[in-house]
């Protein structure tokens, strides 16, 4: 028997439509799954004095390596944390983009001495917890 059905108006068989709140709900199952893949936080603590934030857009220098050539002063410690969860590792390529929105909000002009570790007590194959540590600083 073939009934009208909005998604299907050429009609449905009776098994099919008692099939499509299944087959809905395991898009949304895996739809979730997708977005919930990885978290990334960010924060940021001033070492001596606070500085107003960079506009949006503003180009914040990331050495991964080494030190500007530039003169600096450090203004910033700033935490990134990365975490993948399955077979997704956290790498310091999904912690850079939080690295330099946290250095815009605290005025800094470049991330530098970045750290990586590991976090061990939540390091299993469903969830991997990366900890990054940078120096925001400012240019003189």
């Amino acid at each position: 028997m073939k009934t009208s059905h909005p998604l299907f108006p050429h009609g449905v068989s009776s098994l099919a439509r008692n099939q499509t709140p299944v087959f809905l709900a395991g898009v949304c199952l895996v739809a979730a799954l997708i977005a919930g893949c990885a978290t990334e936080v960010a924060n940021h603590v001033f070492i001596k004095q606070s500085y107003p934030a960079k506009p949006e857009n503003y180009a914040v220098e990331i050495f991964t390596n080494g030190l500007p050539a530039k003169l600096f002063e450090r203004a910033a410690i700033l935490d990134v944390q990365c975490e993948g969860q399955g077979f997704i590792d956290p790498t310091i390529q999904k912690a850079i983009p939080m690295f330099i929105k946290e250095a815009r909000a605290a005025g800094c002009d470049a991330v530098i001495e970045i750290t990586e570790e590991k976090t061990p007590a939540n390091w299993t194959l469903e969830t991997r917890v990366k900890h990054y540590t940078g120096i925001g600083v400012v240019y003189k």
